[in-house]
């Protein structure tokens, strides 16, 4: 009988799962983490929000009415969430100036629209020149531009890295005509009219140059 119980007790020991260390426990808890983790950042990709909506085509440069936007809900993931403009601030977005052409059905991002004389955003103009005097007509929204007159007395920068808001689409006639639209505050727009007026002005991409000192800037 005494045989039998040593047996079964040697055998009931042998059978004892081991004791895991405290670097078992220590990987089964980061794994458990971890997957927690991938689960909220799936879920916050679903996530519905209310965010504005352009509704009307607004032109860079124009202001914004509250008419031309409407509230939409869409799904967005929290790597997106800060560029686009919540729902709750539609009023405040009323008479703010388009920084670039709005087109229906795009979401409002955070630097579409600023207030009236802050950004540069002081005036809009559009400069008549030709395509070759104009980076062969490849300007593009968001570009920066230097404005140089050719006058009787020679050549002078008369602007220096000027917001490109909108270029013209092209008519598919293979014209030479050019006139984007650039921000401007009041001093430079007569500049630039006055050198229109009495000689030639080229535009040239300054988008990633050292910005220039323009006498009277």
């Amino acid at each position: 009988m005494a045989s039998a119980e040593v047996a079964s007790g040697a055998s009931a020991r042998s059978r004892r799962w081991p004791v895991p260390s405290a670097r078992h426990v220590l990987i089964v808890v980061l794994a458990v983490a971890a997957a927690g983790a991938n689960v909220a950042v799936l879920r916050g990709a679903d996530r519905t929000t209310e965010v504005l909506v352009v509704a009307n085509e607004v032109a860079a440069g124009s202001r914004i009415d509250v008419s031309d936007l409407r509230v939409e809900s869409i799904a967005v993931g929290s790597e997106t969430m800060g560029a686009l403009v919540d729902a709750s601030l539609l009023a405040g977005v009323d008479g703010f100036v388009a920084t670039r052409t709005l087109k229906p059905g795009e979401p409002l991002l955070s630097g579409d629209a600023l207030a009236p004389g802050i950004g540069g955003v002081t005036r809009s103009m559009s400069i008549p020149v030709s395509n070759d005097t104009a980076v062969g007509g490849a300007l593009v929204p968001g570009d920066l531009v230097d404005v140089v007159g050719v006058l009787e007395d020679g050549a002078t920068f008369l602007a220096s890295g000027l917001s490109v808001l909108a270029v013209p689409d092209d008519d598919g006639l293979g014209g030479t005509s050019f006139a984007p639209t650039v921000s401007v505050d009041p001093e430079t727009a007569l500049a630039i009219t006055q050198a229109l007026e009495d000689g030639t002005v080229h535009l040239l991409r300054s988008t990633g140059a050292t910005p220039l000192e323009v006498p009277g800037g």
